[in-house]
């Protein structure tokens, strides 16, 4: 909800986050883990944080007082993948092979249902407690209660740099086979629309009211984002000729988008392989329509970490300097 954000550190001893209040920009308190944490997912209104860390410990702590309420041991030599938390906020579910676990976030009490499915990969979760799972033969879209919602067939098993993605309304699919971009109907599975791209997108982030969908692709000459209006299948490409495009993020304006880019040192021979040969970053607003940035904050480093909170208006950033900067954005 954009009170507080959770940052972790790649280089400070400390295993854990700090909290921080967006508000007045003072660390709020800090939530110690087990191990350096790899990936952590907030509630719907921000009172809980789950963490997965190294050594496959699961932690879910309350943002409000910085307390754990649950640690999980995830079994050694599965498969395993975070979900999300339930909608009310009560329980969180992860995946262990082709089981899914919800734990009551309070009690720690668990409740399982077995897929009846492999699932190689997590396609997210939706506003109506459902999830996407996809093998080699099916996308199968699962409510948290155990039902099958809908299944839809892949002709053919998604390769390692596709992908298959439930929108946050859980209304569609995108599914992603090279350079074409499928748009499923999530609960008639039908097809709705192919749209051919110029270039094999690397990433993409949907609409929180899956009005658009954005992809980002790297060329020859700098980077492209395509812009897609899932019910129409119209299309909106923009070069961005200068600079490594890494993230775009949507602001409460679905025609308004957040893209962050890298600029490597003008002085190096070699193509960048890490964060650390970028000289200097760069976030613009873009107008999807005019395809032209309406403003641009230029940083004299990299900027680590960008987030934006749910309603769009507060966005976050993090650099190799060790400073978080909270900025506001009128919707």
């Amino acid at each position: 909800n954009g009170r507080y954000a959770a940052a972790r550190s790649q280089f400070a001893q400390f295993a854990g986050f700090d909290i921080l209040d967006t508000q007045n920009s003072a660390t709020d308190g800090r939530m110690e883990t087990v191990a350096p944490p790899l990936s952590a997912i907030f509630s719907s209104q921000g009172k809980w944080l789950a963490a997965f860390t190294r050594g496959r410990v699961l932690q879910i702590f309350r943002s409000d007082n910085k307390k754990l309420s649950q640690q999980i041991e995830l079994n050694r030599g599965t498969s395993s993948a975070l979900l999300c938390f339930s909608n009310n906020e009560k329980e969180f579910a992860y995946i262990e092979n082709d089981q899914v676990i919800a734990v009551n976030v309070e009690s720690g009490a668990k409740r399982k249902f077995s897929l009846g499915l492999h699932p190689d990969r997590v396609g997210g979760c939706d506003t109506q407690d459902r999830a996407l799972f996809i093998d080699a033969k099916t996308m199968t879209l699962v409510s948290n209660a155990g039902d099958v919602v809908s299944e839809i067939p892949l002709a053919v098993p998604l390769g390692d740099d596709d992908f298959a993605q439930l929108s946050p309304d859980g209304r569609y699919i995108a599914l992603g086979l090279g350079t074409n971009i499928q748009i499923w109907d999530a609960m008639t599975t039908k097809l709705l629309h192919t749209v051919p791209l110029r270039f094999k997108p690397y990433g993409l982030e949907w609409h929180p009211q899956a009005r658009r969908l954005a992809l980002i692709s790297h060329t020859a000459r700098g980077s492209q984002l395509d812009v897609i209006v899932p019910e129409s299948g119209e299309l909106d490409s923009i070069s961005v000729r200068a600079g490594f495009m890494a993230r775009v993020l949507f602001t409460a304006d679905s025609n308004m988008v957040i893209a962050l880019s890298y600029f490597a040192d003008p002085r190096r021979t070699t193509p960048p392989q890490s964060l650390l040969d970028y000289r200097k970053s760069q976030v613009a607003f873009i107008d999807v329509a005019t395809a032209r940035a309406v403003r641009i904050l230029d940083f004299d480093t990299v900027v680590s970490g960008l987030d934006l909170s749910a309603d769009g208006t507060t966005l976050a950033t993090g650099g190799l300097d060790s400073s978080l900067i909270f900025w506001g954005i009128a919707k």
